[in-house]
């Protein structure tokens, strides 16, 4: 089913299938959460979850008023309202891209109500060049109409700025299981320089590179599965679970 939930003035739209431990997806830039249902995620995980979908603020249906400045923080903050809203205040949440960022910064918030982070084929570091999925400051209100008058090279520094401010409350600080997936062959968000090296930072975490590119939710169903179930697993009954730590490379 679809549905929309008002939190602090805000009309978030969101998709929802079956019943059992909720799992929260979020999408990337350039997308919305019909993605994940058109990739099969969303069937796939409602056979055995609760499924929540959300299209973030101005994406898809949902509202983005533009007296705010949609960072990450403000974004994580609102999606956790959502959450609670919908009776959803305990949940494994997936994000795919730009995603994560909000993700983590959930789990920073409030660690109560995220279970565990799948984080797949994120941006976690600042770098020189960063490609389109990246590029979140652009739809940002007021501050997206500046950066079109802006040069190249400047809106490009000012892209860094979530996950410098996600750096510096400290990545180690998240306490929580982490499953990480990238593409071997993502040429957007790097796997080595983001995933490999969050993974080597991160208390609690699992290394799954799978072939392919960016876009894992749409070849590697499977692995994206067993990445919450293995979440689940070390969830189960355990408020503080040993640390998970493996280097899963599969050919």
């Amino acid at each position: 089913m679809a549905g929309f939930v008002e939190v602090d003035g805000v009309r978030l739209h969101y998709l929802e299938r079956g019943a059992g431990p909720v799992v929260v997806l979020l999408h990337g830039n350039a997308a919305t959460a019909q993605d994940f249902a058109a990739a099969g995620l969303v069937d796939r995980r409602a056979r055995h979850c609760r499924v929540i979908a959300f299209d973030r603020p101005g994406f898809g249906c949902s509202a983005r008023p533009r007296a705010c400045f949609w960072t990450v923080d403000h974004q994580a903050r609102l999606l956790l309202q959502a959450m609670a809203a919908l009776d959803a205040a305990s949940a494994i949440v997936l994000g795919h891209s730009w995603g994560t960022l909000v993700a983590m910064a959930m789990a920073a918030h409030d660690p109560r109500a995220v279970r565990g982070l799948v984080l797949v084929s994120g941006y976690y570091y600042p770098a020189l060049r960063l490609d389109a999925p990246l590029q979140a400051p652009p739809a940002i209100p007021l501050l997206g109409d500046l950066l079109r008058r802006l040069p190249a090279w400047f809106s490009r520094r000012l892209t860094q700025v979530p996950a410098v401010a996600l750096m510096k409350s400290g990545y180690a600080g998240l306490v929580l299981p982490v499953v990480l997936l990238a593409g071997k062959g993502d040429t957007l968000a790097d796997p080595q320089a983001h995933s490999v090296r969050l993974h080597g930072e991160l208390l609690q975490s699992e290394l799954r590179l799978v072939e392919g590119g960016h876009m894992v939710q749409h070849f590697a169903q499977e692995e994206l599965a067993d990445a919450v179930r293995t979440i689940m697993e070390h969830r189960s009954g355990l408020r503080f679970p040993p640390p998970l730590r493996s280097d899963m490379a599969p050919a």
